[in-house]
């Protein structure tokens, strides 16, 4: 039995679990009927997704009596069977049903949080569907927001109006109940949730299901499956995710095994065992994020001791060494990457406007470090010093040889050394990726393919930085558009490990043109420019 599913069986109904012994429909409800059925559903679907559970989890069970017990555990009926055991049709192809399902959530709902952000929230990654043995399970992570309706949704009782917000209550022990959360619980959930994001919370685990593709399309391009996810939790410290490939032309298996900073790992280690879920693979790579919900290093060497002494041929790797040496090799190394220092003399630090507290180094960093910002712009006057103050900072970052340092790798990209490359270009420069592969044309490299360039950067392996993006959107015009390009990397940093980091250097009259200033996931700031004293200084340096 998968074990989340034994945890939610011996603990019972809560606000964060909901049990329902058949589907809502069958194949027999008429249309009228099916829309009230569809809102049923939809309306248990919110209500624990706006349910703010410590866990971080909340679960809808199909196939599961609530009130009928057989020695102490709720009887169970296939899912998707009807009371007359007829097959439902709607449940015949999950994947399908899941598409649907995604879409249908979000016609009716839309996110509600209480800080603004331009990054699109994709509610689909919070919602998890999986057919386990005759059970369907909708395994709900707790998300940065809340849901709030955009349009009525009609239920079996009553209809819930526009922009109400649905949640769960206990009305006694292990009683849950549906209701419309009033405006005052509204802003305290929203309140809570903003704090857990400033704490870090979402930080959450991330999945490796395209590290297993790209790992596949890299080393088993004749394989005719792609990967498939086995197993998952994230339930009481057993955290862990099971990708796996099978080549049947070699008949290999190999398992993909991901440790986040949340897993308890001999806790989790003997549940797979338990569970069977390792051990009938050829080989099995064990991922892990470098560090710990403390800060700290996770230890590689004690998860070797714990699990060698079962399986032999067992790989451990970081996730971001296992990005590096797997899935790039020497590509990664390529000249194109810079790696060494710009060697900037008599560097004056800048002043910025509209920050006189902090120093153009500090808030830099600060950056860095930040998660919901992926993109830094710095934007001035033509000859102001832009380049030079991203090549200091993009100097300091590689001078960090510390075992936590991140952006080992960076790729400087000056538009105006590729800008005639991109002019002879057919195709429209749409995202980094696409100055990236100008690039490695330009000087003859083999590239990385999109997909580990993606990867790279979402996981923080590479650093870029556009120097000049004026000179693109004055020669490219109607060939380059700046508020898609800019999604095009919120959306990859959304899409993958949430670390990706783009550095933009623009003049500041091409930059206010594209009437881009309020994106609130942008760090933008402004040189000034040197006032006398600064020039006293850089003359003294300079002529010394």
């Amino acid at each position: 039995m998968y074990p989340i599913i034994d945890e939610l069986l011996k603990g019972g109904e809560s606000r964060n679990v909901e049990f329902k012994a058949f589907w809502y429909w069958n194949n027999t409800t008429p249309n009228l009927e099916l829309q009230k059925k569809y809102g049923e559903f939809l309306k248990d679907i919110i209500a624990l997704f706006n349910t703010v559970a410590e866990s971080g989890m909340k679960y809808l069970l199909i196939g599961v009596e609530e009130n009928k017990m057989k020695q102490g555990i709720p009887i169970k009926h296939p899912a998707f069977l009807d009371e007359n055991k007829e097959y439902i049709n709607d449940l015949l192809n999950l994947k399908e049903f899941e598409t649907k399902f995604h879409k249908k959530l979000e016609i009716f709902t839309e996110p509600l949080q209480l800080e603004n952000t331009d990054i699109k929230i994709n509610i689909s990654s919070y919602i998890k569907i999986e057919l386990v043995g005759d059970l369907l399970l909708f395994a709900i992570q707790q998300a940065p927001c809340l849901l709030a309706l955009k349009k009525d949704l009609q239920c079996q009782r009553g209809t819930f109006k526009t922009n109400a917000v649905i949640g769960r209550k206990l009305k006694g022990k292990n009683d849950p109940e549906i209701y419309q959360l009033p405006v005052n619980e509204v802003y305290s959930l929203q309140r809570e949730l903003l704090q857990r994001k400033k704490a870090g919370y979402f930080d959450k685990d991330i999945s490796i299901e395209k590290i297993a593709e790209a790992y596949l399309h890299t080393r088993l391009p004749q394989a005719n499956k792609k990967p498939k996810i086995t197993a998952t939790s994230t339930i009481n410290g057993i955290c862990y995710e099971i990708h796996e490939i099978e080549d049947s032309c070699v008949q290999t298996r190999i398992k993909f095994l991901y440790f986040s900073k949340h897993t308890s790992q001999q806790k989790t280690w003997d549940t797979l065992k338990d569970n069977a879920l390792v051990g009938n693979e050829n080989k099995l790579f064990i991922l892990l994020d470098r560090f710990n919900k403390n800060g700290g290093l996770i230890n590689k060497e004690h998860i070797a001791k714990l699990v060698k002494k079962d399986i032999d041929s067992v790989e451990i790797y970081y996730l971001d060494d296992f990005i590096q040496e797997q899935l790039c090799g020497e590509k990664l190394e390529a000249s194109i990457f810079h790696k060494h220092s710009f060697y900037i003399k008599n560097f004056i630090p800048p002043t910025l406007e509209e920050i006189n507290d902090k120093g153009a180094d500090l808030v830099f960093s600060e950056w860095l470090r930040k998660t919901e910002n992926p993109i830094l712009v710095i934007k001035g006057t033509g000859g102001i010093g832009k380049t030079t103050v991203v090549k200091k900072f993009v100097d300091k970052i590689l001078e960090d040889k510390t075992t936590d340092a991140k952006y080992k790798h960076v790729l400087f990209v000056s538009s105006h050394d590729i800008i005639s490359d991109i002019l002879a270009r057919t195709e429209n420069v749409k995202n980094v990726f696409d100055f990236y592969d100008i690039l490695a044309s330009k000087y003859n490299k083999e590239a990385i393919s999109k997909d580990i360039f993606e990867i790279l950067v979402g996981n923080g392996n590479l650093l870029v930085v556009l120097d000049g993006l004026d000179e693109v959107i004055a020669n490219l015009g109607n060939r380059f558009n700046t508020e898609l390009f800019l999604s095009s990397i919120i959306e990859n940093c959304y899409n993958t490990f949430y670390k990706t980091k783009i550095i933009i250097t623009c003049r500041d009259y091409f930059w206010d043109m594209q009437q881009l200033k309020k994106k609130t996931n942008i760090e933008l700031v402004s040189l000034k420019a040197f006032d006398k004293e600064q020039v006293v200084k850089y003359i003294q340096a300079t002529f010394a």
